[in-house]
């Protein structure tokens, strides 16, 4: 439940209507037919927020075999789809509840809040109905009684419908209740037996105990009283209470570290799981948490459960500025018996870099260890030591010859970071190049002899064969490994350009268009371009100065690909804002955009690409002629967005004051908005123009501001470990009491 207020914000349920099978909330008759589900269907969206033109309802036949334990199914995309069982139809208590659930799976996972490889997505659909004011329908059709009478032949059934169980909707509605400081509400009176019971229990004990993760007064509190609050919680006896204010220091960022004191005893907790979410806590604060390593290292290891030892180290290698200290001690795990341990231990060493050669000896070991997880991590640690790992290449050497497919692309990849070009590593670097069977490993071996530099001149010879290999990946690899070793920048862009797809010359949003193999190819050219940035910046220069349309094209693209680097591009991308072409007009405004920070001219140009509609389509031509308008528009949305705060005013005119409204741009400035104090403010000054057309942009883009931060705080919360059901930890209290209807 907390974690639906954070999504969806506490004023959606201290506001929300308490729906109740009553004629005030349905007044239309109700006989059963398709007609009447479509009407109860639209009102049902209309109680939970969800514009019924977005989805379409369709029903499903009882004795299909697919369709056996199921009440309704809910299907995403950009038409989304909801069907009922038609048995449901018969059942309006039910059907309501199914509608309803079904309903919130579209402001679920229509609009992006979760994602359906939750394990707990479907209990949390449940939970969003009491959140939204229609619990009382999902808790009265958990079990189903059904009645029939044939000739003097009696029969009677019972079924459950949903994932929620009976207490747990009626500790829901407790809280829901509790959260609206309501003592008695009289809507509890609708519900079944059963429920009412556990829920009058439950909102009992929360107004006597107040023992919940809420944070009941709902007036605005200063930044001072929350910590205060916080670091009073993690002294709680209530495990819930406990990790809650674990989590929530994690939103409120660096002011967690005020609860450095509680959060270091939190690492001490008897509760294996608040030890470990203490961790997490602390390793979130960074460097600022620098006290805490010493009491980190030693419960680190004194601690029994592994996963909680994992997290330890990895807050660990966050907060710790020197490893001087560190190293030893975590050096000593590499020797657990446990194989999670080792590569937990393996994985923070490699984070101090060049530290970690004082663990050299107890690491080689683990370069052929059996575990999968520690074998790898032990080569990242030796590939971060560098050429101070030179005594670990015998064992790499061996995995590349006996290993399989994955252990021997670690070990490529190490020996060119090691960077050490001795003989044996060449031979053995040139034959995995030319001549292996496994394609990925050939790649990774180019790419380390690339890593080896001028050092690894012997192999030249081979490389330029493999320049005009048939395979695309092959091609650009070896030409980013000549340029690396040899200074071949100019040949490099040329097999850059002669593989790039054409459809992404500066459209991003192609992407998706391409296959497997292309999307591979597109990534290794910008990771080589940004890579490569500052000695490739003149030589692109120059093709740009003296390259025919394609050859220009190909320019500008690469240097706002390789951005901020190519500073020294600005004048020559600002010189082609007026060029006569379109697509260079395009390319040198959205290059400014990633360059520098741009011009005014530049954003207008931008900006007049975002606006392009269907008759101007023919203005806009890729270099394959193709009419590409909508291309335009979505590439001008993605530069428009990478501005930032630098020039929010421009666009925000341009929206406010556009003859035509754009959804686009509404989007785009609400995104903007997101991320700048200054667009948000004006925004709201906007709100008050007399100008009816103005306000009704200003309150989409204010939409589009919030779907934002829904955004940002849905990325957030997910990533918490635990399952957020309702107040979902139990205190010691909590299950003595209600350990029949408390979720764990």
């Amino acid at each position: 439940m907390s974690w639906l207020t954070m999504v969806f914000g506490l004023e959606r349920l201290l506001n929300a209507r308490v729906i109740l099978p009553t004629a005030e909330f349905f007044p239309d008759p109700y006989a059963g037919t398709e007609e009447d589900v479509h009407r109860l269907f639209e009102r049902i969206c209309g109680f939970m927020g969800v514009d019924p033109g977005r989805v379409d309802l369709g029903f499903l036949d009882d004795e299909d075999p697919g369709t056996t334990g199921i009440a309704g199914l809910y299907f995403p995309g950009d038409r989304e789809r909801i069907f009922i069982k038609d048995s449901q139809k018969k059942d309006p208590m039910a059907l309501v509840a199914t509608l309803s659930h079904e309903l919130a799976h579209v402001l679920l996972l229509g609009d992006g809040r979760i994602t359906d490889e939750a394990a707990d997505h479907e209990q949390v659909t449940d939970l969003l109905t009491v959140y939204l004011g229609l619990g009382v329908f999902g808790s009265n059709s958990v079990m189903r009684e059904a009645h029939e009478t044939t000739g003097h032949w009696h029969r009677w059934s019972i079924s459950k419908q949903g994932y929620l169980f009976e207490k747990d909707y009626g500790y829901a509605l407790a809280v829901f209740a509790y959260l609206r400081r309501e003592i008695q509400p009289a809507w509890i009176s609708y519900l079944r037996s059963n429920v009412r019971f556990i829920c009058k229990a439950g909102l009992q004990y929360l107004n006597k105990t107040k023992d919940s993760q809420f944070y009941v007064d709902v007036d605005e509190e200063t930044k001072g009283h929350r910590i205060a609050r916080l670091r009073l919680a993690l002294q709680s006896p209530s495990i819930g209470t406990r990790v809650s204010a674990l989590w929530d220091l994690r939103i409120d960022g660096p002011l967690g570290v005020e609860a450095l004191p509680e959060l270091i005893q939190s690492i001490q907790d008897n509760d294996d799981f608040v030890r470990k979410e203490a961790a997490v806590t602390l390793g979130l604060l960074g460097p600022a948490a620098e006290s805490a390593v010493p009491p980190l290292l030693e419960a680190t290891l004194l601690e029994s459960e592994s996963s909680t030892r994992v997290a330890m180290l990895s807050a660990i290698t966050r907060i710790a500025r020197k490893g001087e200290n560190v190293v030893p001690k975590v050096t000593v795990l590499l020797k657990d018996p446990n194989p999670i341990i080792r590569a937990g231990a393996a994985k923070a060493l490699g984070a101090f870099g060049a530290l970690a050669i004082f663990a050299m000896e107890e690491v080689i070991p683990l370069i052929n260890d059996a575990d999968e997880e520690v074998h790898e991590n032990a080569i990242q640690v030796v590939s971060a030591i560098g050429s101070g790992a030179e005594s670990a290449i015998p064992s790499l050497i061996h995995v590349i010859k006996t290993g399989d497919g994955p252990q021997r692309a670690h070990a490529v990849n190490a020996l060119g970071k090691i960077g050490i070009a001795s003989e044996t590593v060449l031979k053995v670097l040139h034959k995995a190049a030319v001549q292996d069977e496994d394609p990925g490993l050939r790649y990774s071996a180019i790419e380390a002899l690339g890593n080896l530099g001028p050092p690894a001149k012997s192999v030249t010879a081979s490389l330029e064969g493999l320049l005009a290999s048939e395979d695309a990946d092959t091609s650009v690899q070896a030409a980013v490994a000549l340029a690396k070793i040899d200074g071949r920048f100019d040949q490099a862009l040329q097999t850059f350009q002669d593989h790039l797809p054409k459809a992404l010359l500066a459209f991003t949003s192609q992407l998706a268009t391409l296959s497997e193999s292309e999307k591979n190819v597109y990534k290794q050219i910008v990771d080589a371009l940004q890579n490569l940035s500052l000695v490739l910046v003149p030589t692109l220069l120059e093709r740009l100065r003296r390259s025919d349309q394609e050859g220009e094209a190909f320019a500008l693209w690469a240097l706002g690909i390789i951005g901020p680097a190519a500073t020294s591009a600005k004048e020559d991308l600002q010189g082609r804002l007026a060029s006569i072409n379109v697509q260079s007009r395009f390319l040198a405004a959205w290059g400014l955009c990633r360059v520098a920070v741009p011009a005014d001219a530049a954003v207008s140009i931008l900006i007049e690409f975002l606006e392009l509609d269907d008759r101007e389509s023919h203005t806009a031509m890729t270099i394959s002629e193709k009419p590409e308008a909508e291309v335009f528009q979505v590439s001008a949305a993605h530069a428009l967005a990478t501005i930032g705060i630098s020039t929010p005013t421009i666009l925000l005119d341009q929206f406010l004051k556009s003859g035509t409204y754009s959804e686009k741009m509404a989007r785009l400035v609400g995104r903007l908005a997101q991320d700048s104090e200054k667009v948000a403010e004006l925004l709201e000054t906007a709100k008050l123009q007399v100008e009816p057309d103005v306000r009704r942009r200003v309150s989409k883009a204010l939409e589009f501001q919030k779907e934002a931060r829904d955004a940002v705080r849905t990325k957030l919360l997910r990533t918490m470990s635990v399952p957020p059901l309702l107040e979902t930890l139990p205190s010691e209290r909590q299950y003595d009491l209600y350990s029949g209807f408390l979720i764990w």
